[in-house]
């Protein structure tokens, strides 16, 4: 069985994340992605920031983790996008299996 990885972003809007997780699951780069609404605070140029934003979780393999990173960050409507992923995740057996079929080795961006 491949490896298995999990990708986290966020998105300013509904609308970016829903067009995201379809362009992912349409390609087969990713076999799920769960979209959640969310409040986050930061620091950036210097000033306190609180916004709401919508998280991503995207299950994939992680044979697509690089090339999937590297898409979101290109397409990503953020200067400095926050990507987070761990590319060597254990799953209960048959999600596991769910997902190698799902995601294909040669899906492109």
């Amino acid at each position: 069985m491949t490896t298995l990885a999990l990708i986290y972003t966020v998105l300013p809007t509904k609308e970016a994340a829903t067009n995201l997780a379809n362009h992912i699951i349409k390609t087969r780069q990713g076999a799920c992605v769960n979209i959640f609404p969310c409040q986050s605070f930061y620091e950036w140029s210097g000033e306190i920031h609180d916004a709401p934003e919508y998280g991503m979780i995207i299950k994939t393999t992680s044979e697509q983790c690089s090339l999937l990173t590297a898409y979101i960050a290109k397409n990503h409507p953020y200067q400095t996008p926050a990507i987070l992923y761990t590319s060597s995740i254990s799953a209960w057996p048959p999600f596991g299996e769910w997902i190698n079929s799902q995601v294909t080795s040669d899906a492109s961006t």
